[in-house]
């Protein structure tokens, strides 16, 4: 957009901000300040060795966390207030978001153009992607008017990364605005990343190299071909959730029934938006996966059964028969990463759903991506462009929960000129490895490194989908499926005992996400519900869990009931008209 678009959606900016239900944020100091506290009395508790028993849990109870975080940012507020562009004092407003909210807790740092080598097998030469360095203007329709980035692109055919998108970038241009305080800017303009058609691939390889040494272009690639999600899956309806071994109690899995009575600890009130291929829309067993789920359009026919198994682990339906989801109160949306001009990319997907989510809600990724850094599968915020659209979304509360990809690849790398390094650079997302099932070692496909959150079972996951577990057959007469005669296996009844991969451990990180944000929300006032954001709820997955074996590199597994202790959210459902 021009110079003078810009300048009126600033000043629409800071004169307007209307009230809006968002989260409001820890500054960076807050968090750790209370981080190290949490970690202090948890070291504290393994010292007294407090036990899981009631009178034990009751202790615990009594810190609240949100009330020390209250305390922090009062103290901190009066002994230090931070100063505007303009070197005037402005308090630190609970209510406001916007001013608590600072960019210091997000590290934006853009990678050196190096000589990265990408593999032709992986990536599409054909197709080269960029993004113009931060601050440049824009034409009318968005047109690029910096002239060396027009001389390097000559007479091939560009459009704008997010093409179709539109309205959807503009409302969260919109939302960016809303969330940076008076004086500051969103760090991140989607509107300039753009794609390149070239004529074959020895043009689309002089195409990258020239675009590459322009000083106008903060980074390029040539596009990702589309890569598969993270799963590992071997080739009257009973009840199956004895085989969900990791609802189990910690140390074995996460726990689930310890919270199944704590009021909100099922879901209700979060949105949860999963992105990856494609599902299976007429599951019996996923009510909460439907036509109505989807969010855009489908581009293929392919891991249909990987996404109902995703949804199975969040919000299988809680009946006698099948799975059981671990939140199977959450409302379940979906958006697909694979798209005809992006490849496998999770950026158009995040910015579609964005409009159906608030702050508080959460994003699940299940996808990854071939780094070529290090020519292996990694977390998608390896792609640039991804990196900064999860970024924005975190920016905005929302919660991204991310598979570490199952590439075996060490994300603490030298190679990786520390693109996983938090201390540089920050999506703002949970990133999530794998274990084998209950046990303390890695599930040696999973990602692994300084950067992991935390871990789920990475094999043996039983969910729906598939069909090694159950499969009903169905002959003529009685085949109620096209095309009715002969014998057709009913999909719509497949379970398996064998999904896994970061996919599984994923899901099952989403839903331990969920269940505390629905509590939250269920249990405490608006203001402090909103505290019990994505960075304090990152911060408790590294403190709060089962400890996997030394050097594994795939943080804890988490253990809901220590969480919910933490958080003080134990209050128990009640029979409406009851005396609270």
């Amino acid at each position: 957009m021009g110079k003078r678009q810009r300048k009126s959606e600033k000043e629409w900016q800071l004169a307007n901000f209307p009230e809006e239900q968002t989260l409001t944020f820890l500054s960076h100091r807050y968090l750790a300040l209370a981080a190290s506290l949490v970690l202090v009395l948890s070291a504290f508790a393994s010292l007294l060795q407090i036990t899981n028993s009631p009178s034990n849990m009751a202790v615990l109870g009594e810190i609240d966390p949100v009330e020390l975080m209250r305390t922090l940012m009062d103290q901190e507020s009066t002994a230090r207030r931070p100063e505007t562009d303009s070197g005037a004092s402005t308090s630190l407003d609970p209510t406001d978001g916007r001013k608590r909210h600072s960019q210091r807790a997000f590290h934006r740092a853009v990678l050196p153009k190096n000589a990265v080598v990408f593999n032709p097998d992986h990536y599409d030469f054909t197709l080269i992607v960029f993004k113009l360095v931060e601050g440049q203007e824009l034409g009318p329709g968005g047109k690029i008017l910096d002239r060396g980035v027009l001389q390097a692109i000559g007479d091939r055919e560009i459009r704008p990364y997010f093409a179709g998108l539109e309205t959807q970038l503009a409302q969260l241009r919109e939302r960016q605005w809303r969330a940076v305080g008076p004086g500051e800017r969103p760090d991140v303009d989607l509107s300039l990343w753009f794609v390149a058609q070239a004529r074959n691939k020895d043009d689309g390889e002089a195409l990258f190299a020239r675009l590459q040494a322009l000083s106008s272009i903060e980074h390029t690639y040539p596009q990702p071909l589309p890569t598969q999600p993270p799963g590992d899956i071997y080739p009257p309806t009973d009840d199956f959730t004895a085989r969900q071994g990791y609802r189990a109690p910690a140390p074995t899995g996460i726990d689930a029934a310890a919270i199944q009575n704590f009021a909100g600890a099922r879901g209700r009130g979060v949105n949860l938006l999963d992105i990856e291929w494609n599902w299976r829309l007429d599951h019996e067993d996923v009510g909460a996966l439907r036509n109505g789920s989807l969010i855009g359009s489908l581009w293929t026919s392919s891991n249909r059964e990987h996404g109902v198994a995703v949804i199975g682990v969040l919000a299988a339906d809680p009946d006698q028969y099948g799975v059981t989801g671990l939140t199977p109160e959450v409302n379940v949306s979906v958006s697909t990463d694979y798209r005809p001009y992006t490849g496998t990319s999770v950026a158009p997907a995040i910015v579609e759903g964005l409009p159906y989510l608030r702050a508080g809600d959460v994003i699940l990724l299940e996808a990854q991506i071939m780094c070529p850094e290090v020519q292996r599968l990694t977390p998608v915020e390896c792609l640039l462009v991804d990196f900064q659209t999860i970024r924005i979304a975190t920016q905005l509360g929302v919660i991204v929960v991310e598979a570490a990809g199952n590439g075996n690849a060490d994300l603490d790398d030298p190679r990786l000129n520390r693109m996983f390094d938090r201390s540089f650079r920050d999506s703002g997302a949970i990133i999530v490895g794998a274990s084998v099932n209950s046990t303390g070692a890695r599930w040696i496909p999973s990602g692994y490194g300084s950067i992991i959150d935390a871990n789920g079972w990475g094999d043996s996951v039983a969910t729906t989908g598939y069909g090694d577990l159950f499969l009903p057959i169905h002959c003529w007469p009685f085949n109620p499926l096209p095309p009715y005669t002969g014998c057709s296996p009913d999909l719509r009844q497949a379970y398996t005992a064998t999904f896994g991969g970061t996919s599984s451990a994923s899901a099952m990180v989403a839903a331990v996400v969920v269940a505390m944000r629905g509590a939250a929300l269920a249990q405490l006032s608006p203001a402090d519900a909103a505290l019990v954001n994505g960075t304090l709820i990152r911060s408790l997955l590294r403190s709060h869990g089962t400890p996997m074996n030394p050097g594994q590199g795939i943080g804890l597994r988490p253990d809901l009931r220590q969480l919910f202790i933490a958080l003080n959210l134990q209050r128990g459902l009640r029979v409406l008209g009851e005396p609270a």
